[in-house]
């Protein structure tokens, strides 16, 4: 009897270590793998920086589209004027204040090496990629821009948006409908889409929107203001030419 029960014991134990283990690697395996597609809840602009990085680096975002909200995801407003330094960039517009983090702007100028960077803010024009560049921010650059007289942005402004050099002026309209216009505007060029805003409504728009439509979309819902460390390189291979370039 007892060594009846003795082999049990060792069959259990033989069990338990052999499911945990392959539970452990399971584990492993789920951290280690890209994030897959959805709505992901963040705590600091870094996180999502670093998923992009390694789908990249991956080869499942061979071209990407990254869309950022402006108002608190890039620029954080501040009662009172504020002087420069190592931290954060300092940008005054239209009788207010803002500041953004240098380490975000820096990021922000890797994705677009890598990637075709947008912004959609609900506001009116009240800044464009002039102050955005005074922040520190530079986007995809000049040949990445849609020319408004191309005739293609009827669909965005079909919404009553705007669209200037790369900044979606959404006008209060849901930016799932706004992004998915934006997207067709080229049909098929974009393996991955990336969207982070602060608003849960707004990324819960994107993200249902685009899905619907079959796009491979991860809206993220950024919920802090630390910037956060970073922990990626810049992948290996940089993009040459932006996808919205266009022939003189």
């Amino acid at each position: 009897m007892i060594a009846s029960g003795q082999k049990l014991l060792r069959r259990f134990l033989s069990s338990f270590v052999t499911g945990a283990f392959a539970s452990f690697c399971i584990l492993i395996a789920w951290v280690s793998a890209p994030a897959e597609a959805g709505i992901q809840v963040i705590d600091n602009f870094a996180q999502f920086v670093s998923v992009i990085m390694e789908h990249i680096e991956a080869g499942e975002s061979e071209q990407a589209l990254v869309a950022i909200d402006i108002d608190k995801v890039l620029l954080h407003r501040v009662e009172n004027e504020h002087q420069q330094t190592d931290g954060y960039n300092v940008l005054h517009s239209g009788g207010r204040h803002y500041i953004v983090y240098r380490s975000v702007a820096e990021w922000v100028n890797e994705l677009a090496l890598v990637a075709d960077v947008i912004c959609l803010t609900a506001r009116n024009e009240v800044y464009g990629l002039a102050e955005l560049a005074q922040a520190g921010l530079q986007l995809s650059g000049s040949s990445n821009f849609i020319e408004p007289e191309s005739g293609e942005l009827s669909k965005i402004t079909a919404l009553k948006c705007r669209y200037n050099g790369n900044i979606i002026y959404t006008n209060h309209q849901t930016k799932g409908a706004v992004l998915l216009a934006f997207v067709n505007l080229r049909s098929g060029i974009y393996s991955s889409i990336f969207f982070i805003d602060d608003s849960e409504e707004q990324v819960q728009s994107v993200n249902n929107t685009l899905e619907k439509e079959g796009k491979k979309v991860m809206a993220f819902h950024l919920t802090g203001e630390n910037p956060g460390d970073k922990k990626w390189k810049l992948p290996a291979k940089i993009k040459g030419e932006a996808f919205f370039h266009h022939d003189d």
